[in-house]
């Protein structure tokens, strides 16, 4: 029984108790090392009868150890109907779930599963199956956030040898006899004949094949995380990647998989972006990638505002969201001077509401201290804008039409002249 050293000895434990002999050595042996815990059990109402033969097992366990016990009867086969996944993902999901509502609920800190050698094994040969990494090769980790795995050390065989020495009670699953999954068919058929046959030893050296790739691991992420340090360099717009840095990594794909992947970016299609033109993008659910000249430019999402407008009725004097801005009636033009952020208006070319909104194709506007007028996209190329900063560009529209390229330059049409008598001030506040 392996605690990581972090834990407390006062920790708070919910132990997920299947009933299987897994479960049940690894409860078995926190009672004998007097550990404060609880158990959860999760009915997947898969097996009728079996199924909740299954739960009142182990409330009886519970009630005689007098331990604490949680019991839920989950919908499993609708849960997978309704999110498209199969029996075992649903499942999967739905206890994690569960685990973490109770670990908020009550106030658990670590959730221990009876994870074993064997398990590790099955784990790794399936995701080398399915063209994984280095990290899908690392199987099930001994903790990972507050789940902890304190079994991962033992094979199969070592644990039903020690619930036999106890004499210890358990249920047996018999859905685990079928080969009707990958995972049941290499435990069942494929592992136990190979590993005899040709590696009795075959789990031990495992387990010194997994402590190598985990060397090796910690060793590539130690030497990413400082290749960020250096060349993730942050601005206000997000964090910019030289393309020359990035250019002489190799070999290519692994290295883009290892800076990107965490960001939602598959290496082959951040590949494809380094040869694209500037102002090409993608987008992952938390962040956007774009080219820029010399550079990628990583942008965390925040919220999506492409579409979102802003309406300002004629009777609003100040504005706080997407930004601070204040507008007031002056009398008298020449009593202040201007500053960056704001802008003078001639109040009767106005039509309220105004609208507060970003670029939209075919805009254009009069500039201020230019001749004629400019479409807003020709204004940005000029300007040397990025495609950051243009998807961040806030326009103030009357009827339609462009009055102020916020914080940058407003249209001559609608500017305060010597004669006008409306004047509105408009403000951008810090």
């Amino acid at each position: 029984m392996v605690f990581p050293a972090a834990c407390p000895p006062d920790s708070k434990f919910l132990l997920a108790l299947s009933g299987g002999v897994d479960s049940m050595v690894l409860a078995h042996r926190l009672v004998e090392l007097g550990v404060d815990f609880a158990v959860a059990h999760c009915n997947f109402q898969l097996r009728d009868t079996a199924s909740h033969q299954d739960e009142a097992f182990v409330k009886q366990w519970a009630d005689n150890q007098r331990v604490r016990c949680f019991s839920v009867r989950l919908a499993t086969n609708t849960y997978a109907d309704q999110h498209h996944l199969s029996i075992q993902m649903a499942a999967r999901a739905l206890r994690y779930q569960w685990f973490d509502h109770l670990c908020n609920l009550y106030g658990f800190d670590y959730v221990l599963t009876a994870h074993h050698m064997d398990d590790q094994l099955e784990t790794f040969l399936i995701n080398s199956f399915r063209g994984t990494g280095l990290k899908g090769l690392l199987g099930i980790p001994a903790q990972h956030k507050n789940y902890i795995r304190p079994m991962l050390h033992l094979t199969k065989a070592e644990v039903v040898n020690y619930a036999n020495q106890k004499q210890l009670l358990w249920r047996e699953d018999a859905s685990n006899q079928s080969n009707h999954y990958l995972r049941n068919h290499l435990r069942n058929r494929a592992i136990p004949p190979l590993l005899e046959a040709v590696a009795p030893h075959g789990r031990e050296d495992f387990s010194t094949t997994l402590s190598h790739l985990e060397s090796t691991q910690e060793f590539v992420d130690l030497f990413f995380e400082g290749w960020k340090k250096d060349h993730f360099i942050q601005h206000t717009e997000g964090q910019s990647i030289s393309l020359s840095a990035l250019s002489v990594l190799e070999p290519l794909d692994f290295c883009l998989h290892q800076l990107f992947a965490a960001y939602g970016f598959e290496a082959k299609e951040v590949a494809k972006l380094l040869k694209a033109e500037s102002g090409k993008s993608m987008t992952s659910a938390t962040h956007q990638l774009m080219r820029e000249r010399d550079h990628l430019l990583l942008i965390y999402l925040t919220k999506n505002v492409a579409d979102v407008s802003y309406t300002i009725p004629k009777e609003v004097s100040e504005l706080t969201e997407p930004f601070h801005l204040r507008l007031e009636a002056v009398q008298d033009k020449n009593s202040f001077s201007l500053k960056n952020n704001q802008i003078l208006l001639d109040g009767d070319t106005l039509r309220f509401p105004l609208v507060l909104r970003k670029w939209q194709k075919g805009d254009f506007f009069y500039p201020t201290g230019m001749q004629g007028k400019k479409r807003i996209s020709k204004y940005f190329k000029d300007q040397k804008y990025t495609t950051l900063a243009k998807a961040n560009q806030w326009l103030l529209t009357s009827n339609g039409q462009v009055v102020w390229v916020v914080g940058q330059r407003c249209d001559r049409r609608f500017t305060a002249k010597e004669k006008t008598t409306q004047k509105l001030l408009i403000s951008v506040l810090e």
